[in-house]
């Protein structure tokens, strides 16, 4: 075993305390799988990675999956009210993960009362056979209320999709200080 190990070492140039020879699949790690290699059988030669300096373990040795979790943190605003600042801290005192926090706190109590709403809402159009008919209107309703407000001077869904020119015959207050400028008013 060593003639062999050193003899590919020194003709490959490679550490012997780190290297490791492969054949079909298996280690040649003693006389006996050595003594079964046939003539012209592959061998791999492998080094083995040093383990990283004991700095680094240091570091790592404390470290989990938990303490991944655990970057997620959750922070209230100064504005927050003084029943989830309760909820946070009881949730907290009890080691809950973050994301129930987060999901019970950030939509806000409209978005679980509309949610409530919505849920007893299907379950009568169920009961009375209407939960297609629910559905749709569920889907305009929401279309036609996340359609959003345009505030002035920002431009609309057309202009953006048309590269920011503006529409033909559109009339701007540029058109109107031109005209002025040249009489043409």
């Amino acid at each position: 075993k060593d003639v062999l190990y050193a003899t590919v070492s020194r003709r490959l140039d490679l550490p012997l305390d780190r290297l490791k020879l492969v054949s079909k699949g298996q280690s040649l790690q003693n006389e006996k799988h050595i003594a079964a290699l046939a003539s012209g059988d592959t061998v791999m030669a492998l080094v083995v990675p040093r383990p990283p300096s004991a700095a680094i373990q240091a570091l790592n040795a404390g470290a989990s999956a938990e303490d991944e979790e655990d970057d997620v943190t959750l922070r209230l605003g100064d504005s927050a009210p003084a029943w989830q600042r309760a909820v946070v801290r009881w949730l907290r005192a009890r080691r809950y993960p973050t994301w129930p926090l987060l999901l019970a706190l950030y939509p806000g109590g409209k978005f679980w009362a509309c949610l409530v709403a919505w849920i007893l809402g299907a379950h009568v159009a169920a009961a009375l056979d209407l939960g297609p008919i629910y559905i749709l209107a569920t889907l305009f309703a929401l279309m036609g209320l996340n359609m959003g407000r345009r505030a002035a001077g920002a431009p609309s869904a057309y202009s953006i999709f048309n590269g920011l020119r503006r529409l033909p015959g559109q009339l701007t207050a540029e058109d109107l200080d031109h005209q002025l400028r040249h009489g043409q008013m």
